[in-house]
C-alpha cells in the first residue's frame, strides 16, 4: 500500500499498487572485489582502458587473460573476418592511427556466469568517439570468458554489434547536424 496525495485535494490517499522490483544498474567502473562478476568486469574494462590508452601489445597484462585460440568476430564498424588476438590488436593499431581521436566509452556493463561457473559473457553497451571525428556510435560488445584450470577467467571471444541508435554531432559551417541511424560508414 502506498500513500499518495489526491489531484484535487492535498489529503493522503491509500491505494493499494504493486511494487516494481529494479534490479540494481551495472557498475561501469572497475571494483576491487573477490566476486567474479566484479573481476570479470574489471577485466573487460582495462581491456577497453589499454585500446583507450592504445596498448596494443599482446603481451601487455591487458591482454594476459586471455586464451590462446582467442578470436574476435567480424564488427559492425570494422571490416574483417574473425581473427586471432594478434590480428585483432594489429586491426586496432591501424584503426586508431587512421582515427587518432577514437574513444571508446563504456555506458554500462553486466555479467551473466553459467551454473557450474565455467563460462561467463560479459556485455557492454559503449560508445564509440572518433571514427570519423565528430561521430558517436553506440555498440554492445559480447566478451565470452571460459575458467581455465589453474590459470583462472580466460577470455575466448569478442563480438562487437551496432546499439539500437548510432548519434553523431558533426559540425559544419557553424551549424550542429544531428545524424541519425548511421550504422557504417
Amino acid at each position: 500500500m502506498t500513500l499518495s496525495t489526491g489531484p484535487s485535494t492535498h489529503h493522503a490517499i491509500a491505494t493499494e499498487t504493486p511494487q516494481r522490483q529494479l534490479l540494481p544498474k551495472p557498475s561501469t567502473t572497475a571494483i576491487v572485489d573477490t566476486s567474479l562478476e566484479a573481476h570479470l568486469k574489471h577485466l573487460v574494462l582495462t581491456m577497453i582502458s589499454a585500446m583507450n590508452a592504445r596498448d596494443f601489445n599482446p603481451l601487455s597484462p591487458a591482454w594476459k587473460p586471455t586464451t590462446p585460440d582467442f578470436v574476435s568476430e567480424p564488427s559492425f564498424h570494422m571490416n574483417y573476418l574473425s581473427v586471432s588476438l594478434h590480428d585483432f590488436l594489429r586491426l586496432f593499431d591501424e584503426q586508431t592511427r587512421d582515427h587518432p581521436e577514437y574513444f571508446c566509452e563504456v555506458k554500462e556493463i553486466s555479467v551473466h556466469v553459467n551454473a557450474k561457473r565455467e563460462h561467463a559473457v560479459v556485455f557492454t553497451e559503449a560508445e564509440t568517439n572518433g571514427v570519423p571525428v565528430g561521430i558517436v556510435r553506440s555498440s554492445v560488445g559480447v566478451v565470452e570468458f571460459v575458467l581455465v584450470g589453474g590459470e583462472g577467467w580466460k577470455c575466448k571471444k569478442y563480438r562487437c554489434m551496432p546499439g539500437m541508435e548510432v548519434l553523431g554531432v558533426a559540425k559544419e559551417e557553424g551549424r550542429v547536424m544531428l545524424l541519425e541511424g548511421m550504422l557504417g560508414s
